[in-house]
């Protein structure tokens, strides 16, 4: 997958400062000497730190007018499709305004590029966040891998992303380039809001790559080191509003609202 293909098309979105290309108000760490109480006492002392973008749901009807950019499309292991059409914002009873992203028969993906992390590079380290949840007809108990609610996607056009979360077997978890390495980061219901949080450090060294996991306020996952590094083939780019899945799975809808990209976690989350 392309990342100027994915981001270049379709609406700009709009940051809330600063700007991600070159110029962003992220942190760039050192490397492999660092220690984890080290990194973790400059995040501490960063905060609040800067919300770089955030989409704005409130008044928007579709995902263009939240401040996302191009939508991509694909069906049954065909040809990737941009400028699809924007995702419905509707009300949701428990997370209030939110993108309602339904995937039919035979279709594998249905994603919105976002507003920042769109271009993160050797020593960045950035917060993301999205807020979820599972419509009643999604197969939550379904066993394969490949069904993703986000991800941090590669530079390369082929292989799998560096990190992806994917809903199987009732749970939620969190893997890399394929069979990389997997992390169980906790069960998942349909109807039930689940609020993501994760933060990574971005590098080609897996020694001084970093990924660490919150579920609704909780840490799941703390100085984990993944085995694929974060970089693979350039820059990585997040892909914002995403439902990506083997085709086998829908006809499914997911709902997800609070988008956010920023320098700590209390950005994100206040």
């Amino acid at each position: 997958m392309d990342r100027r293909s994915f981001l270049v098309r379709g609406a700009g979105a709009v940051a809330l400062s600063g700007t991600l290309a070159g110029g962003y108000a992220a942190t760039a760490l050192a490397g492999p000497s660092r220690t984890n109480a080290e990194t973790k006492r400059e995040a501490k002392a960063k905060a609040p730190g800067e919300l770089l973008w955030a989409a704005d749901l409130s008044a928007a009807k579709d995902s263009s007018e939240a401040g996302f950019g191009n939508v991509q499309v694909q069906y049954g292991g065909g040809d990737i499709e941009n400028d699809g059409p924007p995702m419905p914002v509707v009300d949701h009873p428990e997370l209030g305004r939110a993108l309602k992203i339904t995937l039919e028969e035979n279709q594998e993906r249905y994603e919105a590029a976002p507003g920042a992390g769109d271009d993160c590079g050797e020593g960045q380290e950035l917060f993301f966040r999205v807020d979820f949840a599972l419509d009643k007809d999604f197969p939550v108990d379904q066993e394969n891998p490949f069904c993703l609610v986000n991800q941090i996607h590669h530079g390369g056009n082929d292989g799998s992303p560096p990190i992806e979360f994917d809903v199987n077997s009732g749970k939620l978890s969190v893997r890399g380039a394929g069979d990389a390495y997997t992390k169980e980061l906790g069960p998942i219901a349909v109807d039930t809001v689940c609020k993501l949080v994760y933060r990574v450090r971005f590098s080609a060294d897996p020694a001084s790559s970093l990924l660490e996991v919150w579920l609704d306020d909780k840490q799941v996952l703390a100085d984990f080191q993944p085995p694929c590094a974060t970089l693979i083939d350039g820059n990585s780019y997040w892909k914002g509003a995403t439902m990506y899945c083997d085709p086998s799975i829908p006809p499914l809808t997911v709902f997800q609202n609070a988008h956010r990209v920023g320098t700590t976690y209390e950005s994100v989350t206040a």
